[in-house]
């Protein structure tokens, strides 16, 4: 691959395409028959792919930007959950195990978060963190 070229990394939720697409741009979603963004979400994207996983029956585009790990609505793109996590190579895609995300990147440890909905407002518990790694 030329030194020019990037790789888009991406998940497909129903109709939609969704990537950090270009130089660091925010997660995007594109339709996936016209490609028209449909929504733009976050901050600065990082090098980690986004991922669908479903907590407390709701569908939620998991990605990490340069600045935290968020869970966002497929549907319209709008941030459900933010987790402070400071760029520094966050080159890793996250991982879903049970109800937790587990998250690590360059010199940054390894935390796995639980996204927890409360009267209808959704925030983040630490479940374990290590820098042992």
């Amino acid at each position: 691959m030329a030194p020019a070229q990037k790789r888009l990394r991406c998940s497909i939720a129903a109709r939609f395409v969704i990537a950090h697409p270009g130089n660091y741009e925010p997660l995007t979603a594109f339709d996936a028959e016209t490609g028209k963004v449909r929504w733009i979400a976050g901050d600065s994207g990082a090098y980690a792919s986004p991922m669908i996983a479903e907590f407390d029956g709701d569908r939620q585009v998991i990605t990490v930007t340069q600045e935290s790990v968020i869970g966002v609505s497929p549907e319209d793109g709008r941030v459900l959950w933010r987790y402070p996590w400071k760029y520094g190579v966050n080159a890793i895609t996250p991982t879903v195990h049970d109800d937790m995300v587990i998250v690590s990147g360059q010199n940054m440890g390894v935390t796995a978060i639980r996204p927890v909905r409360r009267n209808d407002v959704w925030a983040v518990e630490v479940v374990w963190e290590t820098k042992a790694v």
